[in-house]
């Protein structure tokens, strides 16, 4: 989703007004301008008709501010029974799966910072190259020429944050699937014989549990 402002970042468009003849001059070129279904373009004047080539940069889609931490696990007792046993297996199951979502928010919030902080150098970049091509410049300006650099630098980084932010939500769906495991898991010791009262009450509070943390792990992924 980030990439897409970057579609009218090519040497197509600002080489032309770098190594062609004074821009300021010359015939007018097209104006290039991107369009998605809810950026804004920066401005108006910068598709202006007696203007040179410039780039339309618009506004990066926003990001999400949530933060998702699981509530904990409560604690219990053992009571000597195989289904007990099971109690306290899937309560340790459940605790590392919550430290493991609890890990994965971290990244988020880390790749979050990481994407504004790239994008917002990009567009501040293009701002400073549309109000350069605005005004003409020479041929070859070195000037623009750094800033082409700097930009296309920019959406590479971009494009890095992105993949990461894939390979997160590939380890956000592993933990969907361990705990459905752990939900299935926690249904079937209710079946199994020999349990006493003490351990279907800690298994319903550890089943209450794990479906939280399966709709915590669902939101997480979402926002991913």
């Amino acid at each position: 989703m980030l990439l897409l402002p970057a579609c009218a970042f090519t040497e197509d468009t600002l080489w032309p007004s770098l190594s062609g003849g004074d821009p300021a001059a010359g015939k007018k070129a097209p104006s290039v301008q991107t369009q998605t279904a809810t950026a804004q373009p920066v401005s108006a004047s910068a598709v202006a008709p007696s203007s040179p080539t410039v780039i339309v940069a618009q506004q990066p889609p926003p990001l999400g501010t949530t933060n998702f931490e699981p509530s904990g696990v409560t604690p219990g007792q053992p009571t000597g029974t195989f289904v007990g046993q099971k109690v306290v297996e899937l309560r340790e199951e459940l605790k590392r799966l919550q430290a493991s979502i609890s890990d994965h928010n971290g990244q988020l919030q880390q790749l979050r910072g990481k994407i504004v902080g790239n994008s917002q150098r990009y567009h501040g970049t293009i701002a400073a190259v549309n109000a350069r091509l605005q005004v003409g410049t020479t041929p070859g300006n070195p000037i623009l020429v750094q800033q082409f650099n700097s930009a296309q630098a920019d959406l590479d980084r971009i494009a890095g944050d992105i993949t990461e932010m894939n390979a997160l939500g590939a380890r956000v769906s592993n933990n969907s699937t361990m705990s459905s495991y752990l939900a299935e898991s926690a249904k079937a010791a209710f079946s199994v014989s020999g349990a006493v009262d003490e351990d279907h009450r800690q298994l319903a509070i550890l089943e209450d549990e794990i479906n939280r943390t399966d709709v915590l792990i669902a939101r997480l992924l979402k926002e991913v």
